[in-house]
């Protein structure tokens, strides 16, 4: 299995994954290459795949309209 696919089997594209944890391309390639540095790889692409689900629902208009509605009933409580 190449990096490419380990990362498509946890939905998340490798620029994502680059972008997400500041690790270059040639860098994460490189861990994967070697059988003592891999752990490391997949470590990086299971904790970036597992900040973009709770980043989706952060941005969810749901869950963002919830906090905007707890902020301001926050501030209302305090005057």
């Amino acid at each position: 299995m190449t990096l490419n696919d380990f990362a498509k089997r946890y939905q998340i594209k490798l620029t994502d994954v680059v972008s997400m944890s500041g690790f270059g391309r040639s860098t994460l390639f490189s861990w994967w290459a070697s059988p003592e540095t891999r752990t490391r790889a997949i470590i990086i692409v299971l904790g970036c795949a597992e900040a973009r689900k709770y980043t989706k629902v952060l941005r969810d208009q749901e869950t963002r309209d919830l906090i905007d509605s707890l902020e301001i009933n926050g501030s209302k409580d305090e005057a």
